[in-house]
């Protein structure tokens, strides 16, 4: 949430085998989320959490495994809807309001990319064959799998040639480019939630606020 509740700060945002914005109020409702995707609209639940009218925007890569049984793929076609919200895809009733979409059928997945003004602002990449582990990972590591394309890889491109309106100091692009680094180790999901910790540590250093 710390990309979508700063995009002053964050130029972009990757997503890996999370579960949609908005939905989970406590652990169990996380579960249930995590399991069968939002049962809200997750426009509905976007519009609810942020005042879209006036939001700037924030550019997102969206990476799930097909056959992902502990964080249904529904929530990356969700994660995927509200950030066209965000971006000003789409009204508040789902309707195409601008850019368009292409999606493209391949060997490992298939990869949507939502273009506005020639410029992709929305990747989504639903991996095939592939559970709930990183993507383009190593298959000795728990959690990590060789299928499909090198997550981290592709995160850290996307990074680069997607930029907020907003491109953050370099200072910060540096702290978010190490994240992203950092997340291509050997990390189990327990020890990520750790390693963010830390990095959240971090950013509040170097950025003066509270995260």
């Amino acid at each position: 949430m710390f990309a979508i509740r700063y995009p002053h700060i964050f130029a972009t945002v990757g997503l890996h085998s999370g579960p949609v914005f908005g939905e989970a109020r406590s652990a169990i409702g996380a579960m249930d989320v995590m399991r069968r995707g939002s049962r809200s609209d997750p426009i509905t639940l976007i519009d609810a959490a942020l005042d879209v009218r006036d939001y700037p925007g924030m550019p997102a890569i969206i990476v799930h495994g097909e056959l992902d049984s502990v964080v249904s793929a529904t929530n990356a076609e969700q994660f995927a809807r509200q950030f066209l919200r965000l971006n000003g895809f789409v009204d508040a009733a789902d309707d195409r309001r601008a850019g368009e979409t292409h999606e493209d059928t391949q060997p490992d997945g298939v990869v949507t990319d939502h273009v506005k003004n020639s410029r992709r602002v929305v990747k989504t990449s639903v991996v095939r064959g592939l559970g709930h582990s990183r993507a383009g990972g190593d298959d000795t590591v728990a959690f990590h799998s060789s299928k499909g394309p090198d997550s981290s890889a592709v995160s850290c491109r996307n990074s680069s040639s997607i930029r907020n309106a907003r491109t953050p100091p370099r200072r910060t692009r540096m702290l978010l480019e190490s994240s992203a680094n950092a997340n291509s180790g050997n990390f189990d999901c327990c020890n990520f939630a750790f390693i963010s910790n830390v990095l959240r540590k971090r950013a509040e250093f170097i950025l003066g606020i509270t995260l």
